[in-house]
């Protein structure tokens, strides 16, 4: 099986293409799939397509039947991957695919639980190239064993595909890739589950829990935490939320979907990272507004 993160030429749109020429010839076999993707006839070595199936193939994307013809998976409808954004949309659809996977059995366990690595790091990660990155989660996660599960030719395929679902935005510092932890995407479509009452405030306890049930790579999850204690060891993580999540509650904020409230009353403070002109820095309390949901 291939996972999503198998070499740097399997891109999103590139996926997406995919799953559309499946759509639009409903039952195609194999070698026109390949055809139509890299043409033979301009490059004898169609290797990048046959990965592309066999991703999409591995994530539930598309399906093979006993005829060796290809079709949409089972959660998959032509019009949910018309288009990329929307509320069924293809970067909805890969979210519901590749996501959520906290077994180290499963099919693109390793997409979580480096996205989950990376979302339990500070601001750090913006001063380092990717490969440093690679170094710094294998000695932080497989320091005392022989495994290579990341490597330079599977971050950048890691990054591209972080960003596409909605965990960060890519920023250029002196001429290298960086991704900024920011998880707006992944948590802007969930959270009538988070939030489910508009204008009542939730405790920011509560929000960290059902954040961490429904999104097991951040604060609260399983991989998180998994990730955290492996990144600090000996430390207490207390209520400091990360900066993968901050910048996400301040991005939401910015845009009408939440209000971030501190009550001078309150038992409990959580911690956002410190931001230059935030007019909140530490929170009690979240709002979904409703105004632009």
């Amino acid at each position: 099986m291939t996972e999503i993160i198998h070499r740097n030429a399997i891109t999103p749109h590139r996926v997406h293409a995919l799953a559309q020429l499946v759509a639009k010839l409903r039952t195609p076999k194999r070698e026109i799939l390949l055809d139509l993707l890299q043409p033979s006839v301009l490059e004898l070595d169609q290797s990048v397509s046959k990965e592309i199936i066999a991703v999409s193939k591995t994530c539930g994307l598309i399906i093979e039947n006993d005829a060796d013809e290809y079709q949409l998976g089972d959660i998959v409808t032509p019009a949910s991957i018309a288009s990329v954004d929307g509320v069924n949309g293809f970067r909805q659809i890969m979210r519901a695919l590749l996501l959520n996977k906290t077994n180290q059995y499963d099919e693109n366990y390793r997409f979580n639980l480096v996205t989950a690595w990376f979302a339990a790091q500070d601001a750090w990660v913006l001063d380092v190239r990717l490969e440093d990155l690679v170094v710094r989660y294998h000695s932080d996660l497989f320091f005392d064993q022989d495994v290579r599960g990341l490597n330079d030719e599977k971050a950048r395929p890691w990054q591209n595909w972080a960003q596409f679902l909605g965990f960060g935005w890519n920023v250029k510092i002196d001429g290298q890739s960086r991704l900024v932890p920011d998880a707006f995407g992944r948590i802007q479509p969930r959270l009538s589950e988070l939030l489910p009452n508009v204008g009542v405030q939730t405790e920011c306890q509560i929000f960290i829990e059902r954040l961490g049930d429904i999104c097991p790579e951040l604060d609260g999850g399983t991989l998180f935490e998994q990730a955290w204690a492996a990144s600090h060891p000996g430390q207490r993580r207390g209520s400091d939320i990360s900066l993968m999540v901050s910048n996400a509650l301040r991005g939401l904020e910015a845009k009408g979907y939440v209000t971030l409230i501190r009550q001078p009353d309150s038992s409990e403070n959580w911690s956002l990272p410190q931001m230059t002109g935030a007019p909140l820095n530490t929170i009690t309390h979240i709002v979904l507004t409703g105004t632009t949901l």
